[in-house]
């Protein structure tokens, strides 16, 4: 499961909402790139501003992409919290 496929708006938004198909996917999202990996059911994804930066992302491993993703939830989360007070 290498390949890494585009898709278009309506593909990703099912992709994301079903969690299906299975794989790695990539569109052009106004001025960024957004990745996706749905490689395990459990849907992971990213803005990008350049390509070669997404890029390395598919090259990390799987696990460090969901800890990284779950960080970055966590600290939108905090804001959200801090923000309220």
């Amino acid at each position: 499961m290498d390949e890494i496929f585009e898709v278009g708006a309506l593909e990703a938004y099912i992709i994301l909402k079903h969690k299906k198909p299975l794989g790695r996917y990539w569109m052009i999202n106004g001025t960024k790139f957004t990745a996706i990996d749905n490689t395990k059911g459990e849907t992971l994804a990213e803005d990008f501003d350049e390509v070669e930066t997404m890029m390395e992302w598919f090259d990390l491993d799987y696990a460090d992409r969901f800890s990284k993703q779950m960080s970055k939830e966590a600290g939108l989360i905090n804001e959200q919290v801090d923000g309220s007070l």
